[in-house]
Parts: structure tokens; C-alpha cells; sequence
């Protein structure tokens, strides 16, 4: 909008639609580990943790990205991570929840996984 009104600036700043999901190596979620985020960017952020060093961890940044502008239009936005292989993919719901202070985004997101190729 051209001018940000303080009920816009809260929701943006609480806003939780962008999700990553960890997986074990069996395809398990990880609940501690898979949480909603503001941005693609603090999504990532949290991802790239994950790597072992610097190059790794700009590695896992970058194709985190990369995945979550595919899924940007959508209403909510859904990152899987697999640790064991790195395996990393996105996919967008288009029905999100409303109450974002629930856990209800990542429930969404954990119905609509897409089954293992």
C-alpha cells in the first residue's frame, strides 16, 4: 500500500505464512525444528543454520530462496527440508489460516505434503 497503516505494519511483522518443515531421515517431522516465519528471507535464515560451514550454509540460503520464490503467489508458503540428503522443496496452499498465532500454519502445510517422488 502507499501508506502503511499500524494495523498493516502488525499483521506483516506477525504474519507467519512462510513454513519450513524439517523432516528426519525417514520423512518424520521434526516439530522443533519446523516453524512459520514472516519472510522468505527469516525462513531461510533458519535453514541455513543447518549447514556445516560458510559455504554450505550460503549453499542451503541460496537454494532455499530459490525454492520459495516459486511459491510466492501462493497464500501460504511451504518449504520441506530433509537434512540427510538436503533434499528441499517447496509448494504453496492456497487456503492459509487466519489465526497466525496458532500453529495452524504449519498444520496446513504438514496435511498438503505432496507424497515422495
Amino acid at each position: 500500500p502507499a501508506v502503511a497503516s499500524p494495523t498493516y505494519i502488525q499483521r506483516v511483522l506477525t504474519d507467519r505464512s512462510w513454513v519450513l518443515l524439517s523432516l528426519d531421515e525417514e520423512g518424520f517431522l521434526i516439530r522443533n525444528a519446523s516453524s512459520g516465519h514472516p519472510s522468505p528471507v527469516d525462513m531461510c535464515s533458519t535453514l541455513e543454520s543447518f549447514g556445516s560451514d560458510n559455504k554450505s550454509k550460503q549453499r542451503l540460503f541460496d537454494k532455499c530462496i530459490s525454492n520459495a520464490r516459486d511459491v510466492k503467489g501462493s497464500a501460504l508458503r511451504c518449504l520441506v527440508y530433509r537434512g540427510t540428503d538436503q533434499d528441499m522443496i517447496a509448494f504453496g496452499v492456497d487456503r492459509a489460516s487466519q489465526d497466525v498465532a496458532s500453529r495452524g500454519n504449519l498444520n496446513l502445510c504438514e496435511k498438503n505434503l505432496p507424497a515422495r517422488r
